[in-house]
């Protein structure tokens, strides 16, 4: 299973974004971090992508993790993220029965 954050800062909030994440602890040993990638959109600021696997079985917890993480950025004038969860196929087909 895989949650994937989106996020996006405006350029003013750039060295903001790379502070907090400088002092970002590290994520739970139960989740493997991809990212964060980022693009730039013209004129206005970063895109932002990380994807976060872990085991179904630790849905809750990794949700509760990577909301903590993303709570770091509250402060941040503009910054906005987006937090979505996926299931693979045969995540989905089990959930139907």
């Amino acid at each position: 299973m895989v949650i994937i954050v989106e996020s996006y800062v405006p350029w003013e909030g750039i060295a903001q974004v790379i502070e907090v994440n400088a002092k970002m602890p590290a994520i739970a040993d139960f989740i493997t971090a991809r990212g964060p990638y980022g693009t730039s959109e013209l004129g206005a600021g970063v895109k932002g992508i990380t994807l976060y696997e872990f085991d179904d079985a630790r849905l809750k917890e990794a949700t509760d993790a990577i909301a903590k993480r993303l709570m770091g950025y509250i402060g941040i004038t503009d910054y906005t993220w987006e937090m979505k969860t996926y299931y693979s196929m045969e995540e989905a087909v089990a959930l139907m029965g």
